[in-house]
Order: C-alpha cells, then structure tokens, then sequence
C-alpha cells in the first residue's frame, strides 16, 4: 500500500508541475489586479501541500494499513459516479450548464440513496446557486447549449 500511495504522491506531484507551468503561459496581471493564472496557481499550490503531507505521513508510518478499505457493495455506486462523471462532461454544451448540472447532481445524490425530493431540492439549489454566482457576481459565462 505504501507504494502505491508513494506512485500515487509522484502522479499527482507531476501533475501539479505541468499545470504549474502551463499556467504561466496565461497573460500577465493588469495593473492593480491579479492575473488569470492566480487562481490555478493556488489549486496546484494547494494540490503540491497536499501531496508534501501524504508522502510524509506513508514515510512516517510504520504499519501497511489500508485507512479506506473499498467495500465491494460500494462498487456500483463509484461506477455510477464514473458514468454520471462522463456523462456530464460530453452533455454539458448541449443542454447547458443550469439542466446538465441538475440531472449530474441529482443522478449522483439519488447513487447515494438520499431521498428523491431531497435530491431533486439540493440538485436544483446547488445549480441554481453556482449559476447564478458565476453568471451575476462572476460574470462568467457558463455553457447555454442548445437546450437550455
């Protein structure tokens, strides 16, 4: 197990790097201002802190333990997360963000077997919500698609 958290650690570190990079290629701050490549620099700093601390906590460890064994009656709802996940991304520019994102969270809140009207609500507020901060606060547009 240590192993594979210590392949997973240097994955995710090189991952960090290239996007490290590649955001260095956006355009410079205006003056005043932060510049587009603030924000996935922070992620990926983020992202560079969290993998710092998971290899030092496998390297502090002195037992092979699994901390999250994967219990094999969880395995169709990670499935269904993986297909609603893929699902999402090649419906999002047609049918747009506000019922793509509302079918996405729903169908991932109804995988975990929380109530139908509890789903639906919390789909729908979490769609709206994140639309509306984009779109209004943000201005940044999210995708119409031909839909919606």
């Amino acid at each position: 197990m240590r192993r594979a958290e210590l392949i997973a650690a240097s994955m995710f570190a090189a991952l960090g790097v290239f996007f490290w990079v590649e955001s260095g290629r956006l355009p410079g701050p205006s003056e005043g201002e932060v510049g587009p490549a603030y924000f996935p620099r922070l992620v990926v700093g983020f992202l560079l802190v969290l993998v710092t601390v998971l290899v030092l906590d496998v390297l502090r460890r002195k037992d092979d333990h699994r901390p999250f064994p994967i219990e094999s009656s969880s395995l169709p709802r990670i499935f269904a997360s993986l297909v609603l996940t893929v699902a999402y991304s090649l419906v999002l520019d047609w049918m747009g963000y506000l019922l793509a994102t509302f079918l996405y969270a729903a169908g991932l809140f109804l995988s975990l077997k929380v109530r139908w009207f509890w789903a639906l609500a919390a789909a729908a507020a979490a769609s709206v919500i994140v639309w509306a901060s984009f779109q209004g606060g943000l201005q940044v547009p999210l995708p119409h698609g031909t839909l919606f």
